[in-house]
């Protein structure tokens, strides 16, 4: 009405009608557009589908669930009419396609939905999507699917293949394109997604950040698999895993990263944790490691990733920052690597890398390095500087088997273990720079089979050659290049060292002060006495025993029924020690009243001269005794069976000669006999019958064990018998296989009797064993000449009864002493060392040549 008040013209009002008309028109549509559908959507046969076109805009907003179940007889543009109309659902969203060849159907027009569940051939594009709680793509079709585009989804809480898929997983190994464009943050565990090898998983916006913006930390994980490329995208840390990633760029990550198969040209920057153990397909890789600066670290990080690369591809490699080792074995492609890195002590192994020509390491700090068996590799020059690890005092060198290396080249310092062999075309070599071993007190240096030549090599005369060795080599190999290092090596307190000149071409000797130099007839060698020694010092250790003429007497001790050692401070308990050698004297221990005044009498007892030593102690016939008690709690008497009979279940440690355990089970024992003493000698019973290291004797419940000699059923009472184990019952089968015997009245009948755990355990019931370890008296005499036999101690030898007048005699002996023996008595043994079967060791042995100021 206002307007057609100020109309002039009949144009004015024409042009008037046709805005109201045009206005009008958009109003209707507005409306139209803003209608909302209440209640569900159901879509599942022709007749729905038309009802539902028929709607049009009125299902703009449907406030309720949409299911769409599209069979091959639908017409699929009627039905992709209907899903564009859709442009909000309040609760869920599903589309389920009857057959993977049923077109294609977009969803790019939904904007919100509570859950949405496809499942159709083709693709699956929801490019306007903005927010859902859950999205399920299911995977039945997979091998159609080329395409996964929610570029404009921000907001998700679940994403999965199925509901019964992994939460966070979206793997379509045939799509070309997988779109999560403007998605920031899924959830707090991480994604795992797939297309094809060489496609596209786009995740520009993704971030490591909650909803508050705080960063999520290790837990967050994102697992990619397939596109041409990738990055970390704004995530700091967690764990990356990369596979089929052709190019795989990452910085600024203080997590874990994977790198699998499939990786082809990998940059990371401040990797400091990184695993490159299957990434097999590697051709670049450009590596600059760091500490971990992870505020939640428990303890700092001081060495950084160590870098092993596992590619037969791999052609150029660059390693720089901190790492804790480097190591380039077996890369069969790899031409050349280069080194920056600070090691922090840790090392640096170059081996069996057929290709590699270049090495580069200048700037780097590095530990022991090993340089071994690399094909191709002729000319290397080692221009770091050694870094050693906390506890290691110098660094190891070792440089072996490079088949065409020609010139080698080391300028670090601190080297304790030098090792050149094997280099069959190394004629050159330069260690300038090299002057100690570090602070090691030890020098290891072996330096031979390579192409090292001294072309004049010239013996002067030395009146007193042990003392003085003069002479010079000639040579341009650069071995005087060692001369500082060598001096400081042949320092050391251990040594083991063998440098060679591998050629001599003309030796010259001087035969006397005055004389002129002639040429002399030599053989190349790589021993001490040969002029191509330039340094060796080695030490031969040690070896054998010493072994003398001796005879060795055990005594048991005399016990009462107790095992307490007899002490009878009325008699004179001693031994007699007699040989008759020379001027060697008879010497009478007496009153020593008990084992250990008897032990630190006889031991180191001179009464036999100087050439004759004893040594005692109580450390020999050894046994062990078990005492079985099965008694009731309550008032200490021996306890009484049940009715019926049981076996007895046993273990005795592990048998020594075959490392088995020794297990035990008895015959039945009659309910008239079960007492303890019946158990203890059931169980010498089956004791012996189970195993043939040890023999065990009963007298009631008392056991007694003894070691046998090894094979044999000689009891061993020498000082080196086996161990006595711990006798136990019922500790370790199955309950129902072997029953302990029921102690108790009328009323514990055998229904109650459980098992042997139950009865030693039980409250009314006590079963146990007591073990005491108990040994007797050894006495050894020795003979330390090693040019004169003692013809007492070979009487002992021959055989004769060691209670003779040669040899050990007791003084005394009967009842109430403290030892058991006589001359007529077989409790006392012999262990005996003949004079033939005297040895002595060899003592250490230096050898040293030091020609280090011929060089």
């Amino acid at each position: 009405e206002a307007a057609v008040a100020d109309v002039a013209s009949s144009e004015e009002v024409s042009d008037l009608s046709e805005a109201v008309a045009a206005s009008q028109e958009d109003l209707d549509e507005l409306l139209a557009n803003s209608s909302v559908f209440n209640g569900d959507v159901t879509i599942n046969s022709e007749a729905t589908l038309a009802a539902f076109k028929a709607i049009g805009s009125g299902l703009a907003i449907v406030n309720g669930n949409v299911t769409i179940d599209v069979s091959t007889a639908m017409n699929q543009a009627d039905v992709q009419t209907v899903v564009n109309e859709i442009l909000t659902v309040t609760k869920d969203f599903t589309y389920t396609a009857a057959a993977s060849t049923i077109p294609e159907t977009t969803f790019n027009n939904i904007s919100g939905v509570q859950t949405m569940t496809l499942k159709q051939g083709g693709g699956y594009k929801a490019q306007g999507l903005v927010s859902a709680s859950k999205i399920v793509l299911n995977d039945n079709y997979k091998s159609t699917v080329t395409i996964v585009d929610f570029r404009g989804l921000t907001t998700v809480s679940t994403i999965m293949m199925d509901d019964a898929g992994t939460e966070g997983q979206w793997k379509f190994n045939k799509a070309t394109e997988l779109h999560l464009t403007s998605l920031a943050l899924y959830g707090t565990g991480g994604l795992d997604l797939q297309v094809k090898k060489g496609g596209v998983i786009a995740l520009t916006a993704l971030d490591d950040l909650n909803s508050l913006g705080t960063a999520v930390g290790s837990t967050y994980v994102l697992k990619l698999d397939g596109p041409a490329s990738a990055t970390n995208a704004n995530i700091g840390d967690g764990e990356l895993t990369f596979t089929n990633v052709a190019t795989v760029s990452v910085s600024g990550f203080i997590g874990k990263t994977t790198v699998g198969a499939g990786v082809e040209d990998l940059t990371i920057d401040g990797a400091v944790e990184l695993d490159i153990a299957n990434a097999s397909d590697l051709v670049t890789a450009n590596i600059t490691g760091a500490l971990d600066t992870d505020a939640t670290l428990t303890t700092a990080d001081t060495a950084g990733p160590a870098i092993a690369f596992k590619s037969t591809d791999l052609t150029t490699a660059t390693v720089a920052g901190v790492v804790a080792s480097i190591d380039a074995s077996d890369q069969s492609n790899l031409e050349s690597l280069t080194i920056t890195a600070d090691t922090k002590g840790g090392a640096l192994t170059i081996h069996d890398n057929d290709d590699l020509v270049t090495v580069t390491v200048t700037g780097a700090k590095l530990g022991n390095v090993e340089i071994s068996e690399n094909g191709d590799l002729e000319a290397i020059t080692m221009d770091h500087t050694t870094s050693l690890a906390t506890l290691d005092l110098g660094a190891t060198l070792s440089v072996t088997n490079n088949a065409n290396m020609t010139s080698f080249t080391w300028s670090a310092d601190d080297v304790d273990s030098l090792t050149i062999t094997g280099n069959t075309q190394l004629a050159t070599i330069s260690f300038t720079g090299l002057k100690d071993n570090g602070t090691s007190t030890a020098a290891t240096a072996l330096i031979k089979t390579n192409a090292l030549v001294s072309t004049t090599t010239k013996n002067q005369y030395d009146a007193a050659p042990a003392t003085l060795d003069r002479g010079s080599f000639v040579s341009v190999s650069g071995m005087a290049t060692l001369k500082t290092w060598l001096v400081d090596a042949l320092a050391a307190t251990t040594q083991d060292i063998e440098v060679y000149f591998d050629t001599i071409e003309l030796v010259q000797n001087q035969a006397s002060a005055t004389a002129a130099y002639l040429d002399a007839t030599h053989t190349d060698g790589y021993v001490s006495t040969e002029e191509n020694a330039v340094a060796y010092s080695k030490t031969t250790a040690a070896s054998g025993r010493d072994t003398y003429q001796s005879v060795t007497t055990v005594f048991p001790l005399n016990r009462d029924n107790f095992g307490n050692v007899l002490d009878n401070a009325a008699g004179a308990n001693g031994i007699a020690l007699t040989n008759n050698i020379g001027t060697y004297n008879q010497g009478t221990v007496a009153g020593a009243l008990d084992i250990a005044s008897l032990v630190t009498a006889l031991d180191g007892n001179t009464g036999l001269g100087a050439g004759t030593t004893v040594s005692a102690a109580q450390d020999s016939y050894n046994e062990a005794e078990y005492t079985i008690s099965w008694t009731t709690s309550n008032s200490g008497v021996a306890a009484t069976s049940s009715a019926t009979g049981k076996t007895v279940y046993f273990t005795y440690g592990t048998n020594p000669e075959t490392g088995e355990a020794i297990v035990g089970t008895t015959a039945a024992i009659a309910a008239a006999n079960a007492t303890d003493g019946a158990i203890g000698k059931a169980i010498a019973t089956a004791l012996n019958s189970a195993q043939s290291a040890y023999v065990a004797t009963a007298t009631e419940n008392v056991l007694v064990i003894t070691a046998l000699v090894s094979g044999t059923v000689n009891e061993d009472r020498g000082p080196l018998s086996h161990p006595l184990n711990t006798l136990a019952i019922g500790t370790t089968v199955a309950q129902a296989s072997a029953t302990m015997l029921w102690a108790g009245s009328a009323e514990n009948t055998d229904a109650n009797a459980a098992s042997n755990l139950t009865a030693a355990a039980s409250s009314m019931y006590n079963l146990q064993i007591t073990k005491v370890s108990r040994s007797g008296l050894r006495v050894t005499l020795a003979n330390k000449s090693t040019t004169t036999a003692d013809t007492a101690l070979a009487a002992a030898e021959l055989g004769t009864h060691p209670m003779t007048d040669a040899g050990i005699v007791l003084v005394s002996s009967g009842a109430g002493q403290n030892i058991i023996g006589s001359a007529l008595n077989s409790n006392t043994l012999n262990y005996v060392a003949g004079w033939a079967d005297r040895e002595s060791a060899v003592a250490a042995s230096t050898t040293t040549v030091n020609r280090t100021s011929w060089l």
